[in-house]
C-alpha cells in the first residue's frame, strides 16, 4: 500500500516537473537571443558584500573550474578576496570583471591573449564598448519581439 502511494505521489511529480520543464524551454528559446544583455544585466543574486565561487558559478552560468582559471589568467583584473582557509569570496566588482572577461571570450571569440591586450591597452572603452553591444542587442531582442508580434496579428486578420 505504502509503495503505491509513493509511486502516485512520484508520477504527480514527474507531470508537475515536465510541465515547468515545457514552459522553461518556451522562455529559454525566447531569450536566447538576448544572452548576453540578459547576462550582463542578470540582477545581483543579493545585496551582500560578498558571494561564494558556487553563487558566482550560477550567476554567470560558467562552472566554477573556469572561474578559478580565468582567475588564474587574469590575476589583475580578477582578484577575489579569500579567507583564512582560501576560500574565494568575490564583490560586485570582481563579478563584472568576470562577466567583461566572459563577454570577450564567449561572445567575440578572443583569445587569452587577446583579453589581455584588450584590458591592457584600455579596460575603459573595452568596459564601454560591451556596455554599448548589450544595449544594441536588448533593444534587436525588442524589435524582433515587437516585429512577430505584429507578424502574429496580422496573420490572425
Amino acid at each position: 500500500m505504502r509503495n503505491s502511494k509513493n509511486r502516485t505521489q512520484n508520477l504527480k511529480t514527474d507531470a508537475l516537473k515536465e510541465d515547468t520543464v515545457k514552459e522553461d524551454t518556451v522562455k529559454t528559446d525566447a531569450l536566447t537571443e538576448d544572452a548576453l544583455t540578459e547576462e550582463m544585466t542578470k540582477p545581483k543574486i543579493g545585496k551582500r558584500m560578498y558571494y561564494s565561487i558556487k553563487d558566482v558559478s550560477a550567476l554567470l552560468d560558467e562552472p566554477e573550474s573556469t572561474l578559478r582559471y580565468w582567475q588564474d589568467e587574469f590575476p589583475e583584473a580578477i582578484n577575489p578576496s579569500r579567507s583564512h582557509r582560501g576560500v574565494r569570496y568575490y564583490k560586485e566588482s570582481d563579478i563584472d570583471d568576470v562577466r567583461l572577461i566572459k563577454y570577450f571570450i564567449r561572445d567575440c571569440g578572443l583569445t587569452l591573449e587577446g583579453v589581455r591586450k584588450k584590458l591592457k591597452n584600455n579596460k575603459e572603452s573595452a568596459v564601454k564598448q560591451a556596455k554599448v553591444v548589450m544595449k544594441l542587442k536588448k533593444i534587436k531582442a525588442r524589435l524582433i519581439a515587437l516585429s512577430d508580434a505584429i507578424d502574429e496579428v496580422a496573420k490572425m486578420n
